[in-house]
């Protein structure tokens, strides 16, 4: 099976195929009227008819786009099976790919640039239609009653197995060129300052992509203020819980430390207290002579007394050292 070099099949989302029969076809209008081409590599009659140039052309969707015919002239009046390729797949998007043509039926192919290709080159590119006379054992397994057109994935696979086994018997197939070029009715504008043609949106697909990409962009900001605020949130929260417990452990130490303060266990200091207040406010010379002669210390060795009465508060210099001279003797004893 011959092949243009450098001619690759078209991808699998572009794999669309019709199956016609013989009925005449509606009137449509071509870039350039059908004419007989010379055959590639089939000796005899020639098994179809196609146009020799597409001439793509912007319609009101501001697509840029173009169609051909193929028709069936086969002289044994027998279905043909027929494979289109091109030399620039991520160019184009052909429709269909794979096709059936009963005897003396027409089929129109459809042409379409993708969006972003370069059109400078698209004068440089070329398509490729292989045709072969449909074995009559091999059609019979295909689904569909050949009428009209069938696009079903089901009919696809039937015949994409049809056309591998004829291809793997090495059938001579007859190759049709095509070539393609751009009508003048395109604008001027479409060619962008760095020079390259590009097939560009129109300006509500412009609208419509840069609104899309703005909510994304304005999303994502959002989101990341979210977590920002969720974050200081948390953080602002967990300070003031330390906070909280700084200022009641706080208070909770100054009320210790306050002499109003009773816990159960210190009720013997604050009765201490209490007794010693009213002591000193009596007339300390009253048993200033007890104290001299002993009498502090059978007072200190009250059990109360001794363990919480601050000695600061004896008014007499004289008393305070005596008592201390006298509890360091008691504690150098025990």
């Amino acid at each position: 099976m011959l092949q243009l070099p450098g001619i690759d099949e078209p991808g699998v989302a572009d794999d669309h195929l019709f199956r016609t029969a013989q009925t005449p076809s509606p009137r449509t209008t071509f870039a350039e009227p059908v004419r007989r081409m010379n055959m590639d590599s089939h000796d005899g009659p020639h098994l179809v008819e196609v146009t020799d140039r597409i001439v793509l052309t912007k319609d009101n969707a501001e697509r840029i786009s173009g169609r051909f015919q193929i028709r069936n002239v086969a002289p044994s009046n027998e279905a043909v099976l027929f494979k289109i390729k091109t030399t620039a797949p991520e160019k184009f998007h052909v429709r269909p790919t794979l096709g059936l043509l009963e005897a003396s039926a027409t089929g129109n192919v459809s042409i379409s640039v993708n969006l972003g290709s370069n059109l400078r080159s698209i004068g440089h590119e070329r398509f490729q239609v292989q045709v072969v006379i449909a074995p009559k054992d091999l059609l019979d397994g295909l689904n569909g009653n050949g009428q009209g057109v069938d696009g079903s994935s089901e009919f696809h696979g039937d015949l994409s197995r049809v056309w591998k086994k004829i291809a793997s018997k090495e059938t001579r197939i007859e190759n049709h060129r095509i070539g393609c070029t751009l009508d003048s009715s395109i604008s001027e504008a479409m060619i962008s300052p760095s020079g390259a043609n590009l097939v560009t949106m129109n300006e509500d697909e412009m609208r419509k992509g840069l609104k899309q990409i703005e909510t994304r962009i304005v999303d994502s900001i959002q989101n990341e203020m979210v977590k920002k605020f969720t974050r200081i949130e948390r953080l602002v929260y967990f300070a003031l819980g330390l906070l909280v417990l700084l200022l009641a452990s706080n208070f909770w130490s100054s009320s210790s430390n306050s002499e109003q303060y009773c816990h159960k266990k210190r009720k013997r200091y604050c009765r201490c207290r209490h007794i010693w207040k009213v002591r000193k406010n009596q007339h300390i010379n009253s048993y200033s002579s007890d104290v001299t002669q002993g009498g502090f210390l059978t007072l200190m060795n009250d059990r109360c007394l001794k363990r919480y009465i601050p000695l600061a508060e004896i008014s007499t210099q004289n008393v305070i050292q005596k008592t201390v001279r006298q509890i360091e003797d008691l504690v150098s004893k025990t």
